[in-house]
């Protein structure tokens, strides 16, 4: 079995074209946080609510890895694949008893994309409903990918949806170990896990940390202080924090990492906790609202709001879309043509992990990349003219 299945669909490569939206402020991307859609998502995932997978109405009746969860893994590539600007995987492994699949998308950052930020939550769970564990994480990472997705960033934003987090953090695990084998740049971890029920409504929002990723945590709790108004929360730190999670994952290889948790303690929990009583009308859906927002702070916060037009490409622009680029499919190069082509040009090639594998600046009309060595799969070159660009989807068979 192939390590990953590719089934990647970016919206906005439908025509080649990337289109993004110059950054307003963190504050703005807060209040583009839709409690209807966070709750409408929950009622779904839940299966509270029928909802639309692959042309067909259905019910995620649950999300049980042993009672098979690809109903509810095909719900989250369709969602993830809708946004704009994302390149999404459907991420199989052989770990745990039956194996999993992992539904990963990549933001990558136009001015550092080997610097990432992974937001995550497990969609897996033990029984029926199970609406705060976790389908509250889940929730607030598919809204922080719909929002900031719209958006030009710096650094490289991965939003993981990890299988089998009940049974020993397995799909978190495999995808963690290989991100260190292959050494990925991952600069902070920001796992959600159980952010629906306020036991004793005083809005606080525990922080769970470690020694090596206090400074992590001092950033969180920065972007708290600065929006405080705007979210409404009070952190609580908690470090040593609770391990039996996806950041742990992270941990166990050496990266930053926190979790977002309702609980301080186990006590704090939800008393539905992996029972089928864990249902959407038992969850504190303002507090819930508020952590949601909270990630957004976060995530715009760590990618980097692009404040101009760089990553903007205007439509008018007949110089760039008169590339020509050809063949595609490929097998051992790609060939690129530049006609009445002026100012600055730069080539990236960049693969589905948002790896940037081939980097040229370009100076003839005519122009030709090597793909030969490169393993087969998708690729997305991006062609840069001064301050405008386009990525132009590739396949290397």
């Amino acid at each position: 079995m192939k390590r990953y299945k590719n089934v990647i669909r970016i919206l906005a490569l439908a025509l080649c074209f990337t289109f993004v939206t110059s950054a307003q402020t963190v504050s703005d991307l807060i209040g583009e946080v839709n409690t209807s859609n966070l709750d409408e998502i929950l009622n779904e995932f839940t299966g509270e609510v029928t909802t639309i997978v692959g042309g067909n109405t259905v019910t995620i009746l649950n999300r049980v890895s042993s009672s098979g969860n690809d109903l509810a893994a095909d719900y989250l590539e369709e969602k993830l694949s809708s946004y704009s600007n994302l390149e999404v995987v459907s991420d199989q492994y052989s770990g745990g008893s039956l194996g999993g699949r992992n539904i990963v998308a990549t933001q990558v950052g136009a001015t550092n994309p080997d610097d990432i930020y992974v937001i995550c939550a497990h969609y897996d769970s033990v029984a029926n409903y199970c609406a705060d564990d976790n389908a509250t994480g889940t929730a607030a990472v598919l809204e922080a990918a719909r929002v900031l997705s719209q958006y030009c960033i710096d650094n490289t934003i991965v939003y993981a949806l990890w299988d089998e987090e009940e049974i020993g953090l397995v799909g978190s695990s495999d995808w963690a170990d290989r991100a260190s084998n292959e050494g990925k740049n991952i600069l902070g971890v920001i796992n959600l896990d159980m952010i629906g029920y306020d036991k004793d409504g005083n809005n606080n929002i525990p922080i769970h940390t470690n020694s090596n990723s206090v400074s992590l945590k001092d950033d969180l709790i920065d972007i708290l202080n600065t929006h405080s108004a705007a979210i409404g929360l009070t952190p609580e730190v908690v470090n040593p924090g609770i391990s039996a999670s996806d950041h742990g994952s992270f941990w166990n290889n050496g990266y930053k990492a926190i979790a977002l948790s309702e609980g301080a303690e186990f006590s704090d929990l939800t008393p539905y906790y992996h029972t089928a009583n864990d249902r959407v009308n038992t969850l504190h859906l303002p507090y819930f609202h508020k952590i949601s927002k909270y990630l957004m702070a976060i995530v715009a916060t760590k990618a980097g709001l692009i404040d101009n037009s760089s990553c903007s490409l205007g439509i008018e622009s007949e110089e760039l879309n008169n590339i020509s680029i050809y063949p595609n499919p490929t097998t051992s190069v790609i060939n690129i043509e530049f006609p009445n082509m002026s100012g600055s040009i730069s080539l990236e090639l960049i693969n589905a992990m948002g790896q940037i594998v081939y980097k040229l600046d370009a100076s003839l009309a005519k122009m030709t990349v090597s793909t030969d060595k490169l393993p087969n799969g998708m690729y997305f070159l991006k062609i840069r003219n001064d301050e405008r660009f386009i990525v132009n989807k590739i396949m290397k068979n």
